[in-house]
């Protein structure tokens, strides 16, 4: 006779049949998978459902790559997603970010989308930070890049990071076009003002300052502001100084 076993997964096949093993009578009986292996298995096993396949789910669920940087990646993001005690938590599921249900439950799917990691200095970046890991918003970024895609990324008016738009033009580093940005410069002057046009204070006084970490040297300047540098007898005492709390002039002149 043939019955269904758990869950419907095996179907019986003919009567079973009973062997001695170390002292003790087991039963077992020939069933049909449901992709249509047969095999043999110990009964007792199928009815507590410890067994319920052939094999063939098993192997489907294994992706074989588990402890790679890639799954380690996947686990990761997960994490500071959906787990409340991550340290990351706060930043991303926190604030709505959540991984797409077809990510979340299969690694393999999350691989098929965004590949391999290219290299050691690649990790996984959202390209809107607004929005959660779905297909065609993950991909493999270097550091530089995701530091040029964060919320607090300084950009100009068409949205494009301002460091990106003096790296091209080469004209400055985009460290200080960034803060000259900051500081109230159009777009046009923080990138193509050349660095000797900086906006420095004169010196109309200082000080000379011991402390046990050295000779300092207070300067006093135009603005009205204290600034501090080294102080080296072989160094004469300079004319002008940077004044952080004010702007920068740029522009050409």
């Amino acid at each position: 006779m043939t019955t269904v076993a758990r869950r419907e997964t095996l179907t019986s096949i003919g009567d079973r049949w009973s062997e001695v093993k170390h002292g003790h009578k087991r039963w077992y009986c020939r069933y049909r998978c449901f992709c249509g292996t047969e095999f043999t298995s110990n009964t007792n096993d199928v009815k507590a459902g410890k067994v319920r396949s052939c094999g063939c789910g098993r192997a489907r669920r294994k992706h074989g790559r588990a402890g790679t940087v890639e799954h380690r990646a996947w686990l990761k993001m997960i994490s500071r997603c959906h787990r409340k005690t991550d340290r990351s938590y706060q930043n991303y599921g926190g604030r709505g970010i959540v991984v797409c249900d077809e990510w979340r439950h299969d690694f393999a799917a999350f691989l098929s989308h965004v590949g391999l990691k290219p290299g050691s200095e690649y990790s996984i970046d959202r390209i809107d930070n607004d929005k959660g890991y779905e297909p065609g918003n993950v991909r493999w970024a270097t550091r530089t890049v995701q530091n040029r895609n964060r919320r607090i990324t300084v950009r100009d008016s068409s949205g494009r990071p301002i460091a990106d738009v003096a790296e091209q033009a080469g004209v400055v580093h985009p460290r200080l076009a960034v803060e000259r940005l900051r500081h109230g410069a159009t777009t046009e002057g923080a990138v193509l003002t050349p660095k000797r046009f900086e906006d420095y204070q004169v010196v109309t006084n200082y000080e000379v300052v011991a402390s046990s970490t050295g000779t300092h040297l207070l300067l006093a300047l135009a603005c009205g502001c204290m600034a501090k540098r080294q102080h080296k007898k072989s160094r004469p005492i300079p004319r002008v100084a940077k004044c952080k709390n004010h702007p920068m002039r740029t522009t050409n002149a």
